[in-house]
C-alpha cells in the first residue's frame, strides 16, 4: 500500500479506493485467518474482521494523516483489535453440539466379541458340570445380581444358607476351572 494510493483513496478516487479496500482486505484476511487458526466458526470470523477492517478503514481514510504513522500501521492496529474481539466472541459463544444421548452403545470390536464369545461358552461349560441347585443359585446371585435375601425367598431358603450354598457352589467351580485349565 503506498503512500500514492493512500493519498489518491483518501481524495475520494473511487478506482483508488476499491484498489485499496480490496488490498487492505487482503491483507487482513490472511491476518487473521492465521490468528483465529482452524477453531470452528474461524474462516467466518475472519471474513467478518476483514469486512469490518474495511470499513473501518473506509471512516478514517478522509482524516488520514501520513506523519500519524505509516497506513499500514493503521491498518495492523485495527485488524489485531478486531480479531482480538472476534476471538473473545468466539470463546465465549457456546458452540452447538448435537444432541448427546443418554446413553453410549459401544460395540465390542471383533476381538473383543471372539474373547467375550469364548468366555461365555467356557462358563457355560463351566456352570453345566455343577449340581443345579448351584448352577440356579450362582446365576441369581452373580448374573442377575440378586441379594442373598432376595435369593432366599425366590429358593425358599434361608439367607445363611445361601451364603454357604454360593460358597460351596464357588469352591466347586472354582476347582472345575482348575482341572479344566491343567487339561488344556
Amino acid at each position: 500500500m503506498t503512500t500514492l494510493a493512500v493519498a489518491a483513496a483518501g481524495g475520494h478516487d473511487p478506482g483508488a479506493v476499491e484498489q485499496l479496500l480490496t488490498r487492505v482486505r487482503t491483507t487482513v484476511l490472511r491476518y487473521s485467518r492465521s490468528r483465529l487458526g482452524g477453531s470452528p466458526g474461524a474462516e467466518q470470523a475472519a471474513e467478518d474482521a476483514a469486512q469490518e477492517v474495511c470499513v473501518n478503514v473506509l471512516d478514517v481514510l478522509p482524516r488520514y494523516r501520513y506523519a500519524d504513522g505509516p497506513f499500514e500501521a493503521l491498518v495492523y492496529t485495527l485488524a489485531s483489535r478486531r480479531v482480538a474481539d472476534q476471538q473473545r466472541t468466539m470463546y465465549r459463544a457456546p458452540t452447538p453440539v448435537a444432541e448427546v444421548p443418554d446413553s453410549v452403545e459401544i460395540d465390542p470390536t471383533p476381538e473383543e466379541a471372539a474373547v467375550a464369545s469364548e468366555d461365555a461358552r467356557l462358563a457355560r461349560d463351566l456352570l453345566a458340570q455343577l449340581p443345579s441347585a448351584h448352577r440356579e443359585l450362582l446365576t441369581l446371585r452373580i448374573a442377575v445380581g440378586m441379594s442373598s435375601e432376595e435369593v432366599a425367598r425366590a429358593l425358599r431358603m434361608t439367607p445363611g444358607a445361601v451364603r454357604v450354598a454360593q460358597h460351596r457352589a464357588l469352591q466347586k467351580l472354582r476347582a472345575l476351572t482348575e482341572r479344566e485349565g491343567a487339561a488344556s
